[in-house]
């Protein structure tokens, strides 16, 4: 047994909370974060990690990994987000 500041030590976790009230707000912010994203890019990278997870480092998987985010940057919705940020507004599927 381990407590949670080993767990962060060791990268088992990647934050602590201090109490439930921090740990509830902290997971809002992800989840605002998260529905604050192009779906089309979270459907990519969950693709992406799906197929890449258990994948040796190696050149080809660099490769691929690069092919897939020059793809997702040239896409509809990739194209959006960066016309969104240099024209400092909130993209399309964003509009909150």
């Amino acid at each position: 047994m381990f407590d949670a500041a080993t767990a962060a030590r060791i990268g088992l976790v990647h934050e602590l909370a201090a109490d439930v009230a921090a740990l509830d707000a902290r997971v809002q912010q992800w989840l605002d974060a998260l529905h604050a994203a192009s779906p089309q890019a979270l459907a990519a990278a969950k693709r992406l990690l799906a197929d890449c997870a258990w994948r040796a480092s190696s050149e080809a998987l660099l490769a691929d990994t690069a092919e897939r985010i020059a793809e997702a940057r040239a896409s509809r919705d990739g194209r959006e987000g960066i016309d969104a940020f240099l024209s400092r507004r909130k993209p399309s599927w964003n509009p909150n």
